[in-house]
This record gives C-alpha cells, sequence and structure tokens, in this order.
C-alpha cells in the first residue's frame, strides 16, 4: 500500500491537471468562436457550451470576459512577442536594413501558420479582426502588455528611414499596418481573392517587398 503522503502528491498533481485541461479548453472554445463570431458577437454563455464547463469555471479562471480575451491573445502573443524582441535585438546590434526588420517584425506573426495547430488560424483572424475593427478597451490592454514590441518595431523602422518626416513616416506606417492586417485575415482574404492559399514563407517575403516599397518611394513634394 503507497503511503499517504504519496496518495496525496497523486490527488494534488491530478487536480492540477484537471484544473489545466479545464482552462484550455475554455481558451480553445473562445478562440474558435471569437474567430467565428467576433469578440464582440460571442457571449460566455456561448463559450461555456462550447468548452462543457460551467460559469464557475469561468469565474475560477478568468473571472471575466475581458481576462478571458486577454488570455487568448497572451497565449498566442507571448511567444510571438519574444521571437520579435530577439529578432529586433540582432537588427539594433548589427543595423540591419528597412527589409530586415520588417522581416524581424512580421515574420514571428505569419509564421504560426506553419505550426500543426488549429486554432493559430483562428488566433490570426482574431487579431486581423482587431487591429480592422478594434475595441479601445481591449486594444488599449493589449497595448499595455505587449505594446513594447510593437513601440521597439517603430523605433528601429524609423532609424532605416532618415528621409522622411515625421508625417509621411506615419501615414505610410498606417498604410503598411493595414496591408499586414489584410495579409493576416483569413476571412477577409478568401472575400476578396476566393480560394487562395499562399505559404506563410512566401507571404513575409511578398509582403517584406510591398512594404518596402511602400516607404521607400519618393517623399511627396511640397505643396505649391
Amino acid at each position: 500500500m503507497a503511503p499517504l503522503w504519496y496518495n496525496q502528491i497523486v490527488s494534488i498533481r491530478r487536480s492540477f491537471l484537471v484544473k489545466s485541461e479545464t482552462k484550455t479548453r475554455i481558451l480553445d472554445a473562445a478562440e474558435q468562436l471569437f474567430a467565428a463570431h467576433g469578440i464582440g458577437g460571442t457571449s460566455l454563455r456561448a463559450i461555456i457550451v462550447k468548452a462543457g464547463v460551467n460559469v464557475a469555471a469561468i469565474h475560477y479562471h478568468f473571472g471575466s470576459k475581458m481576462a478571458l480575451t486577454l488570455a487568448v491573445f497572451s497565449r498566442r502573443l507571448e511567444p510571438i512577442n519574444q521571437e520579435q524582441h530577439r529578432l529586433l535585438a540582432r537588427c539594433e546590434k548589427t543595423e540591419c536594413c528597412l527589409e530586415d526588420v520588417l522581416h524581424a517584425f512580421i515574420l514571428p506573426v505569419l509564421a504560426v501558420r506553419d505550426d500543426n495547430d488549429e486554432g493559430a488560424e483562428a488566433f490570426l483572424r482574431i487579431l486581423s479582426n482587431t487591429f480592422i475593427e478594434p475595441d479601445e478597451a481591449l486594444f488599449r490592454a493589449l497595448y499595455e502588455q505587449f505594446g513594447d514590441a510593437l513601440n521597439r518595431f517603430v523605433g528601429t523602422l524609423r532609424k532605416t528611414l532618415p528621409e522622411l518626416t515625421d508625417e509621411d513616416f506615419q501615414v505610410r506606417f498606417l498604410f503598411a499596418l493595414g496591408a499586414f492586417s489584410f495579409s493576416i485575415g483569413e476571412a477577409l482574404r478568401r472575400t476578396v481573392l476566393g480560394e487562395f492559399e499562399i505559404q506563410a514563407d512566401i507571404t513575409v517575403e511578398k509582403l517584406v517587398r510591398f512594404l518596402s516599397a511602400g516607404f521607400k518611394a519618393p517623399p511627396e513634394p511640397p505643396p505649391t
């Protein structure tokens, strides 16, 4: 017969695994529903039904819909953020060109498409929709948590384009953000282009070339 302490450890471990599995089911369900119906169009009740849990489980693990939504983003964005910081740090040390800086920010995002994870494409759809139709409170919360990588990217990118005025840079960056958002949004892409598929690495290369051309275009002449 196993000693009491051993049984207690097994019981604690089993309880931890059950809680972890429940949390993952909730995150997976929320991610799929957010991608299909939008964050605003998804109720906590729908998530509860899809995940096969009760209201208490949602409140125990997350507390609120906003906290759950942030957890859905955090699960995917944290590793993306880490890789962006790693690549941007390398750019800062070696004085990379414009294309290298664009690669450093874009590649970690689009690379998730190559993962064997059905939720990755769903998350990109959510991320695209967040850029295109942002919820101010959510966007602010995400920026507070993950804005450091975006700020680092903008600062490093700006250094590669000293010939642009601040106004020109800001306008071109806004256009670039729109192109990036469209590229990662599967639903929007299919609506316009039909069943058009392209591998993530090809998308990155084509997108970087496209954005580079836009950033490098001659500055607008001053008004006469």
